[in-house]
């Protein structure tokens, strides 16, 4: 995630969560966390190499929806992960 645009995304990503009501360490945990997981379901179906800002963008639906499906997960709580063919399957 030490990518160029990366920081960007996860700048937007809390800035959206904010916007929605979350107060600021809501939004922030918030967005570290989906960002995170994105990254995660990123390289899960493309590989750690060559990884792109933009390739985050793809598959950031996916983590809203798992997190929305494990709200555990959003709260803070750790999810049966890295195993992330429990929650994702590659097509």
């Amino acid at each position: 995630m030490a990518t160029g645009g990366s920081g960007d995304v996860l700048a937007g990503i809390i800035a959206g969560l904010a916007a929605r009501g979350l107060d600021s360490e809501q939004a922030a945990s918030g967005g570290v966390f989906w960002h995170g997981l994105t990254g995660d379901i990123t390289a899960f179906f493309q590989g750690e190499e060559e990884l792109l800002a933009g390739d985050l963008l793809q598959h950031m639906v996916t983590a809203r929806k798992v997190i929305m499906e494990h709200p555990d997960a959003f709260a803070g709580r750790i999810i049966p992960y890295p195993d992330l063919e429990m929650f994702v399957t590659r097509d």
